[in-house]
């Protein structure tokens, strides 16, 4: 059973991560603020559902000591307090409330990254995914609170329009990237990698 580290290292969980960046950064494009905030509260949720599912493997394997499992349990009981958080609408209450959930992943991810037992890898890789959606969920609502105001610049719709554009050419590039494996898939890493560095670049030029 690979490890929490181990798995979000492969190359197939970093397509997956830049995924989630992108469509996250493209939907701040097109929606409402209030919209921005329920695509949060979504991916909270079934964030939350896939600690639960993780809870469960970890509470019924024998391989797994019981110091380790209740240390574990602890601090994902603790995550999913912050996740069960109200509705962040106001700028101070979003950047209060996603400090507390990567500070309480931050430490649950740090007490399970081990070999842990027979938990189901693929249960695992559903957790990896799933906080992947959030992190870019709550990074991505950033941008709403900096809309309005960039919203009166002169050409803001044209460079919105510029960048919706590149950020779909971004996501067709990763499903074809998703499509090749070995060797070929990891040759592509860097320059994949760099594409999303340069979108988010642009996607702050926009909102600054």
């Amino acid at each position: 059973m690979a490890t929490i580290h181990e798995i979000r290292e492969t190359i197939d969980s970093k397509l997956d991560k830049w995924e989630a960046d992108a469509t996250a950064l493209e939907a701040q494009l097109s929606v409402s603020k209030e919209k921005a905030v329920e695509r949060l509260e979504a991916q909270k949720r079934k964030f939350a559902e896939t600690l639960a599912k993780f809870k469960a493997e970890i509470e019924k394997s024998p391989q797994i000591a019981e110091t380790t499992k209740n240390t574990i349990k602890t601090h994902l009981d603790h995550l999913q307090v912050q996740l069960a958080l109200g509705k962040a609408e106001a700028k101070d209450a979003y950047e209060s409330q996603k400090e507390k959930i990567k500070n309480a992943i931050k430490s649950f991810v740090a007490s399970a990254d081990q070999e842990i037992g027979d938990v189901s890898e693929a249960v695992t890789k559903e957790l990896i995914a799933a906080e992947d959606a959030l992190d870019a969920e709550l990074e991505a609502l950033a941008a709403q609170f900096e809309m309005e105001k960039a919203s009166q610049q002169a050409k803001f719709n044209e460079k919105k329009e510029e960048l919706a554009a590149k950020i779909q050419r971004l996501k067709n590039d990763l499903k074809e990237k998703k499509l090749l494996t070995g060797e070929k898939l990891t040759a592509f890493e860097s320059d994949v990698s760099s594409g999303v560095a340069q979108i988010k670049k642009a996607f702050s030029d926009l909102v600054s």
